[in-house]
């Protein structure tokens, strides 16, 4: 049987002195968050889910510096991604 997670459980690991991985995990066992860190850099992405499912409906980064933010949307009665919008711009190509 896989491995049962408690909630917002952190794994991870690290390499040497200069390099590290933490990745949490919600009640659902759904990846909630991944951060790392290389030698001074580090950078955290985040993950919500729409409530009851395990449809992501929002993705948060500190990636390089940018904090930025991406919303999902789901045709009804779907898992179909209908639209993708980010703070940095309308990703649908239009």
């Amino acid at each position: 049987m896989g491995k049962q997670f408690c909630y917002q459980e952190q794994i991870g690991f690290t390499l040497g002195g200069d390099y590290s991985a933490t990745y949490g995990y919600n009640a659902l066992s759904l990846f909630t968050s991944v951060s790392s860190s290389v030698q001074s850099a580090s950078s955290a992405v985040n993950y919500s889910y729409l409530s009851g499912s395990d449809l992501i409906s929002e993705l948060t980064s500190d990636l390089c510096s940018l904090t930025s933010a991406f919303n999902y949307s789901y045709l009804p009665n779907s898992d179909l991604l209908s639209e993708l919008t980010s703070d940095l711009s309308d990703l649908r190509g239009s």
